[in-house]
């Protein structure tokens, strides 16, 4: 079983190619959307943001895979997205997972969640990790 070590949202990473260490520019816990952004019904908020995982082996000394899924919950906690993606740990002993999301669906400003979850045996998913990201109203000129 693979084991989740951090997940960070941020605006963009970027892999040195000779050490393989990744440095994560503008992590971000809030977004600031417009105050003339309607809040009737659901708002698409067009803003690109990475969400980067580090995983690792259980065990160094056994591959394994392990599948991940990476949620979105508004506000009042209603599931508005998820991607699932296999961490192949077979050929390297850790690896990092990158979801590109260019937009949020939201329902109101406020504190929104990205969860973290692992599948265990039996198709249970266990969180991992959770992850608030703020949406909030820009101050007016």
């Amino acid at each position: 079983m693979a084991r989740h070590v951090w997940t960070v949202v941020c605006t963009r990473a970027e892999t040195n190619p000779r050490s393989n260490n990744i440095s994560l520019i503008d992590v971000t816990e809030q977004v600031n959307v417009s105050p003339e952004l309607p809040w009737i019904g659901l708002a698409k908020i067009r803003f690109p943001l990475k969400v980067v995982s580090l995983w690792i082996r259980d065990d160094v000394g056994r591959p394994e895979t392990e599948k991940v899924r990476l949620t979105h919950r508004d506000v009042d906690g209603s599931l508005r997205a998820s991607w699932e993606v296999d961490v192949d740990l077979r050929d390297v002993a850790r690896r990092r997972v990158i979801w590109e999301l260019e937009a949020l669906v939201v329902s109101a400003p406020g504190e929104q969640e990205f969860r973290v979850k692992t599948q265990r045996p039996h198709d249970e998913w266990e969180i991992v990790a959770r992850i608030p990201l703020e949406i909030a109203i820009a101050a007016s000129d």
